[in-house]
Parts: structure tokens; sequence; C-alpha cells
């Protein structure tokens, strides 16, 4: 069963039991469910060098990268790759019914700053309640023919 956005996964939760108002029901794992009828939580944009994208962490998944099409990227070893996925409560407001949620994405050339700046604060990761910062602070140099240069980030966290 996959794992839905936005949603930490503990212990399975067995599906409900019965019917409502029945003695021996028993509500069931809406996660999934809740998931997929959810707001869809826009990303943070890094257009331009020099954007800083700051929140206080709401929620922080893992989940496999995707190209422009949407088909799962792998290496060439055919392992699925992985990104974090880091919601945010920002103060960035595209509209009145925009209410701050921004998502990061933490996959290639952000791993590294990102890893760097857990270690730091000695910590595992962010927590729900942490403060992150990340900033596009540069392009990085071209590797394939026909590719654009990678953004290079700075990230700040502190803990909660």
């Amino acid at each position: 069963m996959p794992t839905p956005r936005n949603t930490p996964k503990t212990e399975p939760v067995p599906g409900a039991v019965g019917f409502p108002g029945d003695e021996d029901y028993a509500a069931g794992d809406w996660r999934d469910a809740d998931a997929f009828s959810a707001p869809v939580v826009p990303g943070a944009k890094f257009e331009e060098i020099g954007t800083t994208v700051t929140g206080v962490v709401v929620d922080a998944t893992i989940s496999a990268q995707t190209d422009i099409d949407g088909n799962v990227r792998v290496f060439d070893s055919g392992e699925i790759r992985q990104q974090l996925v880091i919601t945010l409560q920002t103060n960035e407001h595209d509209d009145e019914d925009d209410d701050g949620l921004r998502k990061i994405f933490v996959k290639s050339f952000m791993v590294k700053p990102f890893r760097n700046e857990m270690k730091r604060n000695k910590v595992p990761g962010v927590r729900p309640g942490g403060e992150l910062t990340v900033t596009y602070v540069a392009d990085g140099e071209v590797t394939k023919k026909g590719y654009s240069a990678p953004k290079l980030f700075e990230v700040s966290y502190v803990a909660p």
C-alpha cells in the first residue's frame, strides 16, 4: 500500500469493522483517504538567485523522485531515487485563499547542505516546530550537455 504524502506512517491500522453505531464498530485508517482529498500544497519556488523560503516545519516524509512527466526516477542500478519532502508553514500568500503552506523537496544539490546543517545542529533531522530556511545562492556547473546548471542552496535550521 503506498504511503500518502504529508502523512507519517506508524503501525498499520486495520480497516473499519462493522457499522457506525454498532456496539462492535471500530473506526478504520482514514489517512489514505484524507491524503487523497486534502488540498494540494504548492512547492516552494526558487526561480532566481537570492530567493529565500523560511517557515516552521509542519511535516516531513520520504517519497520517490519523479521526472517532469511524473515517471519515478531510478538510479542505474534500478533503485528508486528518494527525496525528503518537508511541509513548512510560511508567511507567503499568493492570494486570500493561500494558507502559506509550502513544500521543500530535499534532493540533488540540496542534500549535502541540508545534512551539514543537521550535523551542525547535532540533530538527526527536522522536527515539527523547527524553523527551516532555504536560500538559492548560486548556480553550479553544467555537468551534461543540454542540461541546466544545478541550483545551489544554503540551509539554516533552528530545532524546536
